[in-house]
C-alpha cells in the first residue's frame, strides 16, 4: 500500500518568507567568504560555500511553520488526517505570531537546528500543537518526546554532523534581536513530502481555515 510522508504546517506570508530567505542568503555569503582564502577563487556551488557553516538550509519555497510531523501515512488514512485538522481548526480563531530573532535547538551548546524564535502572545499556537498531539496520538501516531518550542526552522546540521559549526553559530547570533516580522495565522495545511534527487518536494493535500469563535 502506498504511503505518504506527511506533516501539518502553517503557511508563511510571502514577505515573511522573503525576510527569512534574506537571512539564509547572508549566511551563505558569509560561508563563502569564510571558505575563500587569499589568491583563490570563491566556492563555485552552494554546497561548497555551505561546508564552512556545516548547515543544510531550507529552500525558500519549502519554508513553513511545522505543527506536527506524522511520518509515513497510508494514503487511505489521509482523509482521516484532514478531518482531525478540520476539527482542531474549529477551536481556534486566527491569531497573531511574532518572529522575534534567531535562536538554536536544542540550545546553543548543542545547536543542530538554526531557527527564528516565535512569540505566541495568545498561546494559541502552543495550544493548537498540544491538541494536534493528543488527537493524532488517539489515532496511533507517536507523540513528540520534547515539549513544543514555537519556532521556524531555517537550517539544520548537515548529514553526519552532530552540531552546526561554531562559525555558523557566531554568524547566526547577529540576528538574535532582529525581527523577521509578524503574521496572522489563518489556516493550516496537510502536506505530503516527496523525495527525489533534488531533495523534498511538498504537495499541499488540504488547507483548512481557522474558524473558532
Amino acid at each position: 500500500m502506498k504511503t505518504i510522508r506527511t506533516f501539518l504546517a502553517i503557511p508563511l506570508p510571502a514577505p515573511l518568507a522573503r525576510s527569512a530567505a534574506e537571512w539564509i542568503h547572508e549566511m551563505k555569503e558569509a560561508g563563502a567568504q569564510k571558505r575563500s582564502t587569499p589568491g583563490t577563487p570563491p566556492p563555485s556551488s552552494p554546497a561548497s560555500s555551505n561546508s564552512a557553516m556545516g548547515v543544510k538550509w531550507v529552500p525558500e519555497d519549502n519554508l513553513h511553520l511545522t505543527l506536527k510531523f506524522l511520518g509515513e501515512v497510508e494514503n487511505i488514512e489521509i482523509p482521516k488526517i484532514c478531518d482531525v485538522a478540520a476539527d482542531v481548526c474549529e477551536q481556534f480563531p486566527p491569531f497573531e505570531l511574532l518572529f522575534v530573532g534567531s535562536g538554536f535547538l536544542p540550545d546553543v551548546d548543542r545547536a543542530r537546528v538554526l531557527i527564528a524564535r516565535i512569540e505566541d502572545p495568545t498561546d494559541s499556537l502552543t495550544a493548537m500543537v498540544r491538541m494536534l498531539e493528543e488527537r493524532y496520538a488517539d489515532l496511533g501516531f507517536k507523540r513528540e518526546s520534547r515539549d513544543y518550542v514555537p519556532h521556524l526552522t531555517l537550517g539544520r546540521a548537515r548529514s553526519g554532523s552532530r552540531r552546526v559549526s561554531q562559525t555558523a553559530i557566531d554568524h547566526w547570533r547577529q540576528y538574535e534581536n532582529e525581527s523577521l516580522g509578524e503574521m496572522t495565522a489563518g489556516s493550516i495545511q496537510v502536506i505530503g513530502s516527496f523525495l527525489d534527487k533534488h531533495g523534498p518536494t511538498y504537495n499541499v493535500m488540504n488547507t483548512v481555515d481557522l474558524s473558532g469563535g
